[in-house]
């Protein structure tokens, strides 16, 4: 499963981290996902 889930509604994007057995820090495969979602 993906670490940054992205739904998207029109203008309205909802980004979900899901990693919850790092307590979703930030950093790594995270991080690169999350900036991927909002370029």
């Amino acid at each position: 499963m993906p670490d940054c889930l992205v739904d998207r509604d029109g203008p309205v994007m909802l980004i979900t981290f899901n990693r919850p057995e790092r307590m979703n820090s930030m950093g790594g495969t995270l991080l690169a996902d999350f900036l991927a979602a909002i370029e």
